[in-house]
């Protein structure tokens, strides 16, 4: 079956046809034509080639998920997978770019290239003017993901600020009065510890908590630091990690040398990973946004493409903490 065999039928020109069954909004057809255009194409079992669809840009399956410039980890990589099995249980053909230079110019290239019906991507890459270009070009799905809502755009807010808020202000709910946060040296991880770090200072400033920053290096400069913690601080004392892994590095370094935890120090980390319930004893950790945020995600983009209204900020689950015994 071919698409003038449809045409006829329909009583439309090829060209419309094509609009209809590729979901193209530029294109003034009146909803009966587009109803009947589809009828015609149902009834006589009419598919469009589906590699003839991807070169037009027109498929409205393809949901382009940008990934910032961020260190591919366990947690990370988790994460993309949560992403990746959201979007196709929807239905969507779902590509992940990786973003390597921070520049955000490997993006547009790729939005031109595929066209997507659907762009999730970083606040701070959709500028006005790539926005433009892409609604010109048929993205009619466009979510932002970031720290702050975008203006032109809806926005899922995951604010890594937050983060470090919901550690510091359990601890201070535990009786903790005074917290060190233990932050990589990576340089590839500086933006997030710095906002996460922020976001803990601003928490312990508010609370009245003493508060104190510690660039992790090597495990000397750990021990350094961190052992004469329960005879150098005058109320009780309590680490907040930037990871998993940095709260489990604490907590060996710190047992080894005879400090009970959490009875000298408490200690909370960051991902709720398999790490967190495999050590002994089992890691407090803050949980990031479960798969509910790429629902929400899901859920705008679907919205947007079906002509839909969605809010300037996507609701999410906040960051929780998973209490174990470490605090």
């Amino acid at each position: 079956m071919k698409i003038v065999d449809v045409a006829r039928e329909a009583g439309v020109s090829r060209a419309t046809v094509s609009y209809v069954l590729n979901d193209v909004r530029t294109q003034r057809i009146s909803p009966e034509t587009r109803e009947r255009v589809r009828l015609v194409a149902e009834k006589l079992g009419y598919q469009p080639h589906a590699g003839s669809v991807a070169l037009r840009g027109r498929s409205p399956t393809i949901a382009l998920i940008e990934v910032p410039y961020w260190p591919i980890g366990a947690v990370v990589g988790d994460a993309l997978a949560r992403i990746v099995t959201t979007f196709e249980a929807r239905g969507y053909t779902a590509l992940l770019h990786f973003e390597r230079t921070g520049a955000g110019q490997p993006l547009a290239r790729a939005c031109a290239a595929i066209q997507p019906a659907a762009l999730l991507a970083p606040e701070e890459q959709l500028t006005p003017s790539f926005v433009r270009t892409l609604r010109a070009s048929g993205t009619r799905a466009i979510v932002a993901i970031g720290e702050r809502p975008s203006p032109l755009v809806p926005t899922l807010v995951l604010a890594q600020a937050d983060i470090g808020r919901v550690a510091v202000r359990y601890l201070g709910e535990r009786g903790y009065r005074d917290v060190v946060a233990l932050m990589p040296e990576d340089p590839a991880m500086s933006r997030f510890r710095d906002l996460r770090d922020a976001g803990a200072r601003e928490e312990a400033l508010r609370l009245g908590l003493g508060y104190e920053t510690v660039l992790a290096g090597g495990d000397d400069d750990l021990e350094r630091t961190l052992v004469p913690l329960p005879r150098r601080r005058p109320g009780p004392t309590a680490i907040y990690a930037y990871n998993d892994e940095l709260a489990v590095r604490a907590l060996e370094l710190l047992t080894a040398r005879g400090i009970h935890i959490p009875e000298d120090v408490g200690i909370i980390g960051c991902d709720d990973s398999p790490l967190a319930r495999a050590s002994s004893p089992r890691l407090t950790s803050v949980q990031l946004w479960t798969p509910s945020a790429w629902d929400a995600a899901a859920d705008a983009i679907e919205a947007l493409l079906s002509g839909g209204r969605v809010k300037s900020v996507i609701a999410v689950d906040p960051p929780r903490v998973a209490e174990r015994a470490t605090t």
